[in-house]
């Protein structure tokens, strides 16, 4: 079979209107909470003080820790209550985009302290409904969260596009911030680049189930 280039072919090209779908969108979202600063100053200590008196830290936490506790659950805390009220916020806004007029409801959250060298493998959060992470502490060279595009996990035939969108690329990165807030549908593949900066990304993360009301 002979291949035809369609690009060449401009002369035969009529006036053509060009419908298009875009199937399957997934929708990220992002916010600023305003009171991040003071928030740190506030979490950031407790943070350090949990790790210091954790007498069985979880075995992933190498270099860096994670309070994953099902007892003691971060967002919880009264400190972490205004912030809890802006992420509830946002994520209402995720279940208008799709249509659900469920509740939401916290089924998990842990902070992290990534030291230099942390990193963290592709994976999701199924079975719950949205995820997402808060940045108490970040800078914007620091290790961004990377999501992937499960429709292009096969040997997808690229030839060489000009630059990166939302239709050709595999992958994108996310720069962090402190008081950035993402939250993404749970099924979402992401990952975190191994940190090589010698400094503190501290941040939430957390899990929301959609329930009957």
């Amino acid at each position: 079979m002979v291949g035809i280039s369609l690009g060449k072919r401009r002369s035969v090209l009529m006036d053509v209107q060009v419908d298009r779908l875009d199937l399957f969108p997934v929708p990220i979202l992002g916010a600023q909470y305003e009171h991040a600063d003071s928030l740190a100053q506030t979490l950031i200590p407790m943070f350090h003080k949990a790790e210091e008196e954790d007498e069985n830290p979880p075995p992933y936490s190498a270099n860096g820790y994670t309070n994953y506790h099902p007892s003691k659950q971060v967002i919880e805390w009264i400190e972490v209550n205004a912030l809890r009220d802006f992420i509830g916020q946002v994520a209402m806004e995720g279940n208008k985009l799709l249509g659900l007029k469920s509740d939401l409801t916290f089924t998990g959250s842990w902070f992290s302290i990534n030291r230099k060298h942390t990193y963290h493998e592709m994976h999701n959060h199924i079975p719950s409904t949205w995820s997402g992470v808060y940045y108490v502490q970040a800078e914007e060279d620091d290790a961004p969260i990377t999501f992937y595009d499960i429709n292009k996990d096969t040997n997808w035939p690229w030839a060489g596009y000009e630059e990166a969108n939302q239709y050709n690329t595999p992958s994108y990165s996310v720069t962090p911030k402190t008081g950035r807030l993402l939250i993404f549908p749970s099924h979402m593949r992401h990952g975190v680049a191994q940190q090589k900066i010698d400094r503190e990304r501290i941040t939430i993360s957390f899990n929301l189930m959609a329930t009957n009301n």
